[in-house]
């Protein structure tokens, strides 16, 4: 059956999603200004369920009332994990637009994810290289809605972004580096890590925190700042990573 596609100036007709990504201004005003110059485009009409709730064309059906020029739609029963893994003809889902999604579809871990980043006002990409699950297998499980968060990783992102920022001031040019953050959490994971003691040490020993080429090399540098001046007994050796990425 071939897909029917309509063309009306009706706003009020269309709902948003309750499970969609959040509305963006500045990518609504970039489609703006492509349709005030070529239109409303029927050939990239939005989508709607049978209820008119818009799950695929959000922006542009929010650009097309703004302008006040007919929307073009076609009623399909797609759900949102569809959408979400098609990408619908609109821009690449982000890893916030994932948390947004499944926490508004009540996904406990994604609800508490979204708790956290705001209250920590941090890059998602941040926050989920700490969780480990920035990318591959583990970022796949992310965006599936399949991702569960432990008990410890909470904790693990506030200690980390603690000493994130704690460091910063003697790390200037690495304090947000990916390979940084990534031996950081090597350390914190460590049993035995004591952030108060990196920190004083850091302190005295700044000129050494320079820039590395990979988390392993990160590990090294600060192993060496964290065991300075300490007796034999009281180190604390931190494992390297395969490949020297952190997992």
């Amino acid at each position: 059956m071939t897909m029917q596609i309509k063309c009306t100036t009706d706003y009020s007709l269309f709902k948003f999603h309750p499970e969609q990504r959040p509305i963006t201004d500045a990518h609504t005003r970039r489609i703006m200004e492509s349709m005030k110059k070529h239109g409303f485009i029927e050939a990239y009409h939005i989508t709607v369920n049978e209820q008119f709730q818009i799950v695929d064309g959000q922006h542009r059906y929010a650009a097309a009332k703004l302008l006040g020029l007919p929307v073009y739609y076609a009623i399909q029963n797609l759900d949102m994990e569809t959408v979400q893994t098609a990408g619908g003809t609109n821009r690449a889902w982000t890893a916030l637009d994932y948390v947004k999604s499944f926490a508004a579809q009540g996904k406990e871990s994604y609800l508490r994810l979204e708790g956290i980043l705001d209250k920590v006002n941090r890059g998602t990409t941040q926050v989920l290289r700490i969780l480990g699950v920035q990318s591959g297998p583990a970022y796949n499980k992310f965006i599936s809605g399949e991702w569960t968060m432990e008990d410890q990783d909470e904790q693990l992102i506030f200690d980390v972004l603690s000493l994130v920022d704690g460091l910063r001031p003697f790390a200037q040019g690495v304090a947000d580096s990916a390979y940084f953050l990534s031996a950081l959490c090597t350390m914190e994971r460590t049993v035995g890590f004591s952030r108060t003691r990196l920190l004083e040490k850091a302190a005295f020993q700044s000129a050494r925190i320079t820039k590395q080429a990979d988390p392993n090399s990160y590990v090294t540098m600060l192993e060496g700042i964290y065991n300075y001046r300490t007796t034999e007994r009281s180190r604390l050796f931190f494992k390297r990573t395969q490949g020297g990425h952190y997992r």
